[in-house]
């Protein structure tokens, strides 16, 4: 049985996450997930003898119908619980997803994309041969590392029709989607390489 982590020491929270070993990492994706009761302890083991270098975030199963203003209330940035505007029925997912927990491997922020039209973002993302964030994605990614949080758009998912899915860092964050392809100075596009299943 690989050895579980009992808790983090806030020093290990302050530490940019770049200077965090996979393992580190790893500890703090998994010791924040579960005190939040978002995943469980056996969810994450099979990853933990296999620990991709760089930037990861580590995602738990996914349910049919998500509880979206639960998991927003778990974004926390400033002392400020997010706040949920969309309907789980109306999210559709535009990339695959392995089934299961699994890996986003090697994320970017997408601060390169601020001031871009979304559409033009995600033109751009997939002919680097990387996948935007879904939803999900970032909705934990602001779970667990509220610190680097800014407003995105979440261009692997849809909302309706042609709505396109952000998180919104206003005086609270917030998830709703938008149907407009402006460019705006303040939203980036989050991506990742890969994903990877147990």
């Amino acid at each position: 049985m690989p050895d579980r982590k009992s808790h983090i020491s806030i020093e290990e929270y302050r530490r940019p996450i770049a200077l965090l070993s996979p393992e580190q990492l790893y500890d703090r994706i998994v010791e924040t997930l579960v005190q939040k009761e978002l995943m469980k302890y056996d969810d994450a083991d099979p990853f933990r003898m296999s620990l991709p270098k760089g930037l990861f975030l580590l995602v738990p199963p996914r349910s049919a119908e998500p509880d979206l203003d639960r998991l927003m209330e778990a974004v926390e940035v400033k002392g400020k619980k997010g706040i949920n505007h969309i309907r789980p029925k109306g999210i559709v997912d535009m990339v695959a997803i392995p089934k299961g927990p699994y890996l986003v491997i090697d994320f970017e922020e997408g601060m390169e994309y601020l001031n871009v039209q979304p559409s033009f973002s995600e033109t751009n993302i997939i002919a680097r041969d990387r996948s935007p964030f879904t939803v999900l994605e970032g909705i934990f990614h602001g779970i667990v590392f509220p610190e680097l949080l800014t407003s995105v758009n979440l261009l692997g998912s849809r909302y309706g029709e042609n709505g396109v899915p952000g998180l919104y860092l206003g005086s609270e964050p917030e998830l709703f989607a938008h149907l407009s392809n402006d460019a705006n100075p303040e939203w980036g596009a989050p991506s990742c390489a890969r994903r990877v299943g147990a």
